[in-house]
């Protein structure tokens, strides 16, 4: 057995665990690496649904403006390293265990889980490579989960619905509460849910720390077209005429979405009708980012969302992997994203079974 294989097998080890459930053991991890998370700016993104496809989007789109881009994600499909990449690469089986090692024994000694020990690798192997920005997913929850201890200068919430309920709780507004616990004071956060009482909790949450809270509301205008053979999805987005016009334009959304638009044609690998609130959700927090000194332009994000594959090594969100016959493969794993993928299969296939 080679060293990796050793060490991920020892990872395993402590994935269905008795874990509890506080940020106790990452501060120490993290403390021990000299707080590396907090050297790089961070977007943080929770959610139920949405929130890989979001991260996804947005490390492309950041990186097609030219920054070097960390991108942490769970879980794994294929292998352990997909977990952590910078500009679409994964991870080297020398650069895990060169991390591991680094807190192996203080691992051990304070009994931290798989999720604890591979996100202070992927804080640590960030701050090594010197990225310039990440983009960190939860991998559940929000208020106690293990990322939760970055100093984001966005943080994003995507749709919340029933999951994890032996952690999480078994209502929407339970699980609504814990998502809540990402937003940090004074930054700014992206509500894409509309659930009333989802969207209240979230109000309450953000007033509370006084953190700018906005709601995309369908910016800008996006207009399905059609899903061809290849499984690409066409758009056509009414973006403002230039964008100068953007820039700062979050306090003036209504505004600007009244603006003279120009329709952009966007070929998407991403497919669906959900996608486009999630491709909408990405447009706007470019924006977002460009009033905060992150220049990010119109051309940065069409390409970064038409090569978010390319870019990103995102896979298997109703992807077709053989053609004849059709074979689709999708990683939809509770009540909602099932509805979504029924839905979307009915919208590319309506006549067949």
């Amino acid at each position: 057995m080679n060293s990796l294989n050793f060490i991920l097998n020892e990872l395993y080890s402590l994935h269905h665990g008795n874990i509890v459930y506080d940020l106790t053991r990452i501060k120490k991890l993290t403390g021990h690496l000299d707080n590396p998370h907090l050297k790089y700016h961070v977007i943080h993104v929770a959610g139920t649904n949405g929130k890989g496809s979001i991260c996804s989007l947005l490390a492309s789109i950041l990186q097609e403006s030219g920054l070097k881009v960390g991108l942490y994600t769970s879980p794994h499909i294929v292998d352990f390293n997909e977990r952590i990449r910078i500009n679409g690469k994964k991870i080297s089986n020398d650069d895990i265990e060169f991390n591991y090692k680094l807190i192996k024994e203080l691992a051990h000694n304070i009994k931290a889980s798989f999720f604890e020990i591979t996100t202070a690798i992927a804080f640590n192997y960030f701050t090594i490579k010197n990225v310039d920005i990440a983009v960190i997913e939860t991998g559940l929850g929000g208020k106690l989960d293990s990322t939760n201890i970055v100093n984001p200068i966005l943080s994003i919430i995507s749709t919340i619905s029933i999951d994890h309920q032996e952690i999480l709780g078994n209502t929407q507004q339970t699980i609504a509460k814990e998502k809540a616990g990402i937003i940090k004071s004074n930054v700014p956060v992206i509500l894409q849910d509309t659930n009333p009482q989802v969207v209240n909790i979230i109000q309450k949450a953000a007033f509370k720390v006084s953190a700018p809270l906005f709601f995309n509301d369908n910016f800008p205008e996006i207009e399905y077209d059609s899903i061809d053979t290849k499984f690409k999805m066409h758009l056509k987005i009414n973006c403002p005429e230039t964008m100068e016009k953007c820039l700062n334009s979050v306090k003036n959304i209504d505004f600007i979405a009244k603006e003279n638009t120009v329709k952009r044609k966007i070929v998407s690998d991403l497919i669906g009708l959900h996608q486009i609130k999630n491709i909408q959700n990405v447009i706007f927090a470019s924006l977002l980012l460009n009033s905060y000194g992150i220049t990010i332009n119109y051309n940065s994000i069409i390409r970064g969302i038409e090569n978010v594959v390319k870019n990103t090594g995102f896979h298997f969100r109703i992807e077709s992997i053989y053609n004849n016959p059709n074979i689709i493969v999708d990683i939809a794993h509770n009540p909602q994203s099932i509805e979504t993928l029924v839905k979307t299969l009915k919208l590319i296939s309506p006549e067949q079974k």
